[in-house]
């Protein structure tokens, strides 16, 4: 069973390897991987963790969309960010589910 903390965690690393890609120079503007869609996936992440923080909001359901789909869709296969954000969305999907079905 999947643990808040563990989801917090994934979703730290998450945004930290955002980070990390958005203050290298290789970052394009445009494109499958450009900044400003780096920069809304973090923001997304961001939101996760905030509701991940408030139990009882999770139960009722989330508001974030899933950004894995443009992930699969469009990154490259072996991407090690794209992973990394990956096993975090989907953790913080899978608790929403074992939180929203403890009801």
């Amino acid at each position: 069973m999947i643990t808040t903390e563990q989801v917090r965690t994934s979703l730290h690393e998450a945004i930290s390897a955002i980070e990390h890609a958005l203050t290298q120079e290789e970052a394009p503007e445009s494109g499958s991987t450009s900044r400003s869609q780096l920069q809304q996936f973090q923001e997304s992440l961001r939101a996760m963790l905030q509701i991940v923080d408030c139990t009882d909001y999770m139960r009722g359901g989330t508001n974030v969309r899933g950004i894995g789909h443009v992930i699969v869709d469009s990154w490259p296969l072996h991407s090690p960010l794209g992973r990394t954000i990956l096993k975090a969305e989907q953790e913080y999907f899978d608790l929403a589910r074992t939180v929203r079905n403890s009801n």
